[in-house]
């Protein structure tokens, strides 16, 4: 059975296995991932598989804020929203479409949950990669874009086979939702 678990700077990331497809996510995995770690800058939870060396997939969390906008349709008290930021995500290869990702989602949202008790965290965010399959996960699981309009347009030009100039497209998932 998979098990979702912390990794710390003493994680032997040259003795695992993982290729996402995406070249971007795989060097932040094995190149940076143990550095982030060190500077604070996040916290990296993976899902590994228990008797071998694979991972399965990642997630990157860290402290973020979004800059209010009234085409978000959050009351505004604030020019600056918190949330927890999704600073990367990825799954194997030969582990997605299988629900890994929305797990990764729901410890993203569980930790959210849990720091919203001491700290304020209203939104999750997420920069999404500019590509139909990022957007539509995301979108999957009720994330909003943060600008609707350059957001919807981006979504319909790559659904056309387009190649949006904006990258990446900021988006969130309003606590709210799930915690009122």
């Amino acid at each position: 059975m998979p098990k979702l678990q912390i990794i710390n700077v003493n994680f032997p990331i040259d003795e695992v296995s993982f290729d996402s497809g995406n070249p971007e996510l795989n060097d932040f995995f094995f190149k940076d991932a143990i550095d982030y770690l060190r500077e604070s800058y996040a916290q990296i939870y993976i899902i590994k598989e228990n008797h071998n060396s694979i991972i399965i997939g990642y997630i990157a969390i860290s402290c973020g804020v979004v800059k209010f906008s009234e085409e978000m349709a959050i009351k505004k008290k604030l020019r600056n929203i918190p949330g927890l930021l999704v600073g990367r995500l990825a799954v194997d290869n030969k582990f997605q479409r299988k629900g890994y990702g929305l797990d990764l989602i729901k410890k993203a949202v569980n930790v959210a949950k849990k720091i919203s008790i001491d700290v304020g965290c209203r939104l999750l965010i997420v920069d999404a990669k500019t590509t139909l399959k990022s957007i539509s996960f995301y979108r999957k699981y009720k994330f909003k874009f943060i600008e609707p309009i350059s957001g919807k347009r981006i979504f319909e030009e790559l659904k056309n086979g387009e190649k949006p100039k904006k990258t990446p497209v900021k988006m969130f998932f309003d606590l709210h939702q799930i915690m009122k």
